[in-house]
């Protein structure tokens, strides 16, 4: 997120879906990059789609408010794709130079979170929008974070990847491997 103000162009990939395992740091992230967003003076929302996790919602919304950023919430609902759906056919998205998708935190080798993944991609793939999946992974996992990436890139394209947590002692070695592998960015 060091880009400068030419350099971040609001328009290209304006739906991005982040994704990642329990704990890396996706809701966080999200918040992150919508306030980045909106201080380059794009127009951004961001929709919470993780209905698992308790407080999740309540996280988002709190970051997004002190933000100023724009948030859809579905307190009704409890599948994911639904709430995305409904955020994505809403006369109002339109208006969003961005929208950031909070997805639910997954274990990679539970096939029923993986299909709804894929589910999730399929559901913003019908709104004939150019989006992004970006996973995030925790710097802590180490090696582990090669099998997250072989194992969500079965259901869905990654686009990018997001290292969190980089103030412990690890340092991000495994990245190496990934780049070479799959040429991520």
């Amino acid at each position: 997120l060091d880009s400068s103000p030419s350099e971040v162009d609001l328009k290209k990939q304006r739906i991005i879906n982040v994704v990642g395992v329990n704990g890396a740091g996706k809701t966080t992230f999200c918040a992150k990059l919508s306030k980045f967003y909106k201080d380059k003076g794009g127009n951004v929302c961001v929709v919470a789609a993780d209905t698992y996790r308790a407080g999740a919602k309540e996280q988002i919304y709190s970051w997004c408010n002190k933000n100023g950023v724009d948030i859809i919430v579905n307190n009704s609902k409890k599948d994911p794709s639904s709430i995305i759906f409904e955020a994505l056919n809403s006369k109002d998205q339109k208006k969003y130079d961005k929208i950031i998708i909070d997805t639910a935190g997954r274990l990679q080798n539970s096939s029923n979170l993986m299909n709804e993944l894929n589910k999730i991609d399929n559901v913003i793939s019908k709104f004939d929008e150019n989006h992004s999946n970006w996973i995030t992974l925790d710097a802590i996992a180490g090696q582990n974070t090669i099998s997250q990436i072989e194992n969500f890139n079965r259901y869905l394209n990654i686009d990018g990847i997001i290292i969190n947590k980089m103030e412990g002692s690890a340092k991000g070695g495994f990245l190496i491997s990934i780049i070479k592998k799959y040429k991520i960015p």
